[in-house]
């Protein structure tokens, strides 16, 4: 039986991951805002890997996303396509227009949209931004990496970050799902660096290419480099 938890980028999140839902048994996932419905793929994979017994949807306050968000419906300028398309339509017709107001909403709308997607005992959490202790100051990079059981610190740690703070941490199953996420660490973030971490160097390499082909990185000049690492610890898979 294992918990799935589904966390936003932001680097304050990583220190809220291992402190409050590590326990070895929780697979991670990462993504824009904690934004279910832009990785279906994703979970429709953790599904057949694992036995998900309970689902948490954890979104935060200060969100970024969400701050592109409340700009897009109030019809100024946002960051990038991939934003709009894939988060801001939830958000439209629901009422509310405040930042505030929509960082609360959030963890039920993405709980909604786990429950659609078959997950069982969805629980939606709200972290205050006054709750996220990690300190953010410093040169940030951004880091794929596949949903994993390990605590990402020591993921991080094994890539040579030694703050979790210091990086946007995106954890999808397909590169594909990523776009968004990215984009926000990238255009709003100032990210330079996107580091791709994994153990298979050909896997890595294709998303290498994947990603530094969007639009953004190009534009920006983002360098993206892969980051073969040693990850010990093995999933907990389904028991067959």
């Amino acid at each position: 039986m294992t918990r799935l938890v589904v966390l936003c980028i932001d680097p304050r999140e990583s220190v809220d991951a291992d402190e409050n839902y590590n326990d070895g048994n929780t697979v991670f996932v990462r993504v824009l805002a904690g934004n279910v419905n832009s990785i279906p793929r994703t979970i429709d994979a953790l599904k057949k890997e694992y036995d998900l017994t309970q689902t948490i949807t954890a979104t935060h306050g200060g969100c970024a996303a969400i701050a592109e968000v409340t700009d897009a419906l109030a019809g100024r300028p946002i960051c990038g396509f991939h934003v709009d398309s894939e988060l801001t339509s939830q958000f439209r017709g629901k009422g509310v227009t405040g930042r505030k107001e929509l960082e609360e909403l959030n963890p039920a709308l993405q709980a909604e949209r786990a429950a659609l997607l078959g997950l069982k005992n969805v629980k939606p959490v709200f972290m205050p931004e006054a709750n996220l202790v990690a300190k953010t100051e410093g040169h940030h990079v951004a880091v794929v990496v596949k949903p994993s059981t390990l605590e990402i610190s020591k993921i991080l740690s094994a890539a040579g970050i030694a703050n979790p703070g210091l990086a946007y941490v995106v954890q999808t199953q397909y590169a594909d799902e990523s776009a968004a996420s990215l984009e926000v660490a990238v255009r709003r973030g100032g990210v330079k660096q996107i580091m791709v971490i994994g153990r298979e160097n050909e896997k890595i390499n294709e998303e290498v290419r994947w990603i530094s082909e969007l639009d953004f990185v190009k534009e920006k000049g983002v360098k993206v480099i892969p980051k073969p690492i040693n990850l010990d610890a093995k999933p907990k898979s389904k028991s067959m």
